[in-house]
C-alpha cells in the first residue's frame, strides 16, 4: 500500500494478496495505468514463489468484453472480502462483473 500511496495512487481495498487501486478524479487516465503498473513491478523482488515475476497482475476485469480495451471500473466495498466491482453504461446503470477465481494474486484497477 505505501508504494500506491508514494505515486499518489490510493485503494479501495486490499488483503494479504490483492489490491484495489483507485484514481484519483484529477490523475490522467494513461499516468494511472503506468503508476498501476509500477505498483505490480515493484512486487516482483518480493515474490516468495517458483513462478517469475509479480505476486500482483491486473485482472481481465479491468478490460471491456469484447474489445479488451482499459474501461473505468468502480467499486463498492466494505471490506476486503465484500465488495462488488462493476462498470458503468452510457446512462449509468450499473454491470456487475465478476472476477474469475484464481489462486493467482489479483490487483483491480477502479476509477
Amino acid at each position: 500500500m505505501r508504494k500506491t500511496l508514494d505515486l499518489g495512487l490510493n485503494w479501495a481495498f486490499c488483503d494479504t494478496d490483492s489490491l484495489a487501486i483507485v484514481r484519483p478524479e484529477d490523475m490522467w487516465r494513461e499516468d494511472f495505468h503506468r503508476w498501476t503498473q509500477c505498483v505490480v513491478d515493484w512486487f516482483v523482488p518480493l515474490n516468495p514463489y517458483r513462478k517469475a515475476g509479480s505476486i500482483l497482475k491486473l485482472e481481465d476485469l479491468n478490460r471491456a468484453v469484447g474489445s479488451g480495451k482499459m474501461e473505468p471500473l468502480h467499486c463498492f466495498a466494505i471490506s476486503a472480502k465484500r465488495y462488488a466491482l462493476f462498470n458503468l453504461t452510457v446512462d449509468n446503470r450499473p454491470v456487475l462483473r465478476v472476477p474469475r477465481l484464481s489462486r493467482k494474486r489479483t490487483m483491480a484497477q477502479t476509477n
